[in-house]
């Protein structure tokens, strides 16, 4: 019996070492696997000359040498710029997007097992950032919720990291993640929110574990400083850039303040008659016209077929009708004031803004103007629009998309996109299909099993995430299992929580918010909390039998 013993104890380091080569080998396999599985996607060239056509025109500029004009700083600019990189160093774009995905779900695997999941868990979570299907046609359009969702991962896996390692390294690199996250969308408020909360989980663990009151601060004022400092000096700078170029020191002119004050002012309008998805209605434009001789020099046209054409885009995309709805409001408004010269120069259009949003509220604060209680930006309140009644079902609505269906269709260049556009999508993603990708092959079928089917997966994990929630219910007064999983699942959960419930309100107030291209950030990062949550409860249960 003690040979056998012996015998056991001697292939433990063996064990372990070809433990650790199985799962690096799982790790390269699933890389290649998902690689193969993408190789005949390509860039497809979209019309859309505020969003996908937009990036890549202001990459071709190198964002910040674009001639200013009321487009050209109306994007942040962190993924023109990776646009531009990647074009220098002559990397087809579709794949560049890939790896960078692939990276980011790299990051969280190794933020993972420091946290200390197992290895086939962590190979789990992996494969379900990698393998999420709403990415395989998603990262075929120029679009920064691609990106945007590469960034999160990378910020999440760094925030785990950095309370795990603490090293001053690892919180340099998480500071940059999270400015260049910041500029790529205007969810900064999500971003804020994140790192407040991984700062309390670090603060409350430390407080836990780390002895004293003065230990505690000692060891995170290091780690959490360092990651502010780096993404605030970061962010400051790109700011800094942005008013010398664009002289608005923001992350870009639609968050401008100039630009912002007007519609803070037209918001303050009280409506005759409050319409969901309108918070700024037509009849609140025409008081704001007989108050305002600078903002009336729109007037034309907002009444004439470019208002038409917005009220028309309105109709068709909320079902309100003779209105321009919050979420093409602000265009509306900005191509008005280019057709009448306001943005012959940042300067002029700055003062235009600024003048306008004056008078306005001058009206406002003498009487001249009902007015109602706003809190700031483009957005009405809930109480003020009807969507506070109608939230429930944007949540359900926003919820429910994890289990749809994502079948891999046949698609190409848009049939309005003209030959000029199609060019420079062709020169700055390097694109090898000019338009017409191949949609043919065992790649494109296994894309279509797993876009298909992948909702069964899900509907089981929750099933599964049930019962292992119960489980830890039961057994939460028993023997271990591991806080950094916790805190993992917390982050995760809460990274996931705050986007949905952002999508949920705009869906309620301003414009359908289901669709793919705004959750797949966080898409993925549900499954990983589902998977994390059960294999929690599967060590919480192992750890009670063997104690």
């Amino acid at each position: 019996m003690g040979e056998r013993v012996s015998n056991m104890l001697r292939m433990i380091p063996y064990a372990r070492k070809f433990s650790q080569t199985g799962f690096a080998v799982v790790i390269a396999t699933l890389i290649a696997l998902k690689l193969w599985l993408v190789h005949a996607e390509d860039i497809i060239g979209s019309a859309t000359q505020y969003d996908a056509l937009w990036y890549v025109r202001s990459a071709s500029h190198w964002y910040w040498y674009a001639p200013y004009t009321w487009t050209a700083f109306v994007r942040p600019c962190a993924y023109p710029l990776w646009i531009a990189v990647i074009h220098l160093l002559h990397v087809p774009l579709r794949l560049a997007i890939e790896l960078l995905q692939v990276g980011g779900a790299l990051v969280l695997l190794i933020a993972l097992r420091r946290m200390g999941t197992n290895r086939w868990v962590s190979s789990v979570c992996f494969a379900a950032i990698c393998f999420h299907p709403a990415g395989f046609q998603l990262d075929d359009y120029t679009m920064s919720d691609t990106f945007y969702a590469a960034a999160l991962w990378y910020v999440l896996g760094g925030l785990l990291l950095t309370a795990g390692t603490r090293r001053t390294w690892i919180a340099i690199g998480t500071g940059l993640a999270i400015a260049i996250l910041w500029n790529t969308r205007e969810e900064g408020l999500l971003i804020v929110a994140m790192v407040v909360i991984w700062s309390a989980i670090f603060f409350a663990h430390e407080k836990n574990h780390g002895g004293s009151t003065r230990l505690t601060l000692a060891r995170i004022t290091g780690p959490i400083v360092v990651t502010c400092a780096v993404a605030a000096v970061a962010i400051i700078g790109v700011y800094t850039t942005n008013y010398f170029v664009y002289r608005s020191f923001a992350r870009s002119e639609m968050t401008a303040r100039s630009f912002q004050s007007l519609f803070h002012s037209l918001l303050r309008i009280r409506p005759s008659e409050p319409k969901r998805y309108v918070p700024i209605t037509s009849d609140t434009l025409q008081r704001a016209f007989k108050v305002s001789p600078t903002f009336a020099e729109l007037r034309t046209q907002f009444d004439g077929p470019l208002g038409e054409a917005w009220r028309i885009e309105t109709y068709h995309r909320v079902g309100v009708r003779n209105e321009i709805g919050v979420g093409w409001i602000v265009w509306a408004t900005r191509q008005a004031a280019s057709a009448v010269g306001v943005f012959d120069t940042a300067e002029k259009s700055q003062r235009f803004f600024k003048k306008a949003a004056r008078e306005i509220n001058s009206a406002c604060d003498d009487g001249r103007l009902p007015t109602r209680f706003v809190v700031d930006g483009f957005l009405d309140p809930l109480v003020q629009s009807g969507g506070l009644s109608t939230l429930p079902n944007s949540i359900m609505r926003v919820g429910a998309r994890c289990f749809t269906r994502w079948p891999i269709g046949s698609i190409g260049d848009d049939e309005i996109l003209t030959p000029a556009e199609a060019s420079l999508y062709d020169e700055m993603t390097l694109r090898r299909s000019a338009g017409v990708p191949q949609r043919i092959g065992l790649a494109v079928s296994l894309e279509n099993l797993i876009g298909r089917y992948h909702f069964i997966a899900v509907f089981l994990l929750h099933l599964l995430a049930i019962v292992a929630l119960t489980s830890l219910a039961i057994f939460r007064r028993g023997a271990g299992g591991s806080t950094g999983v916790g805190i993992a699942i917390f982050l995760l959960g809460s990274a996931v929580f705050l986007r949905v419930l952002l999508l949920a309100w705009l869906d309620a107030t301003a414009f359908d918010a289901t669709g793919d291209r705004f959750l797949f950030p966080v898409l993925p990062l549900w499954t990983v909390v589902l998977v994390l949550t059960i294999g929690h409860a599967l060590a919480r249960a192992r750890l009670e039998r063997e104690t």
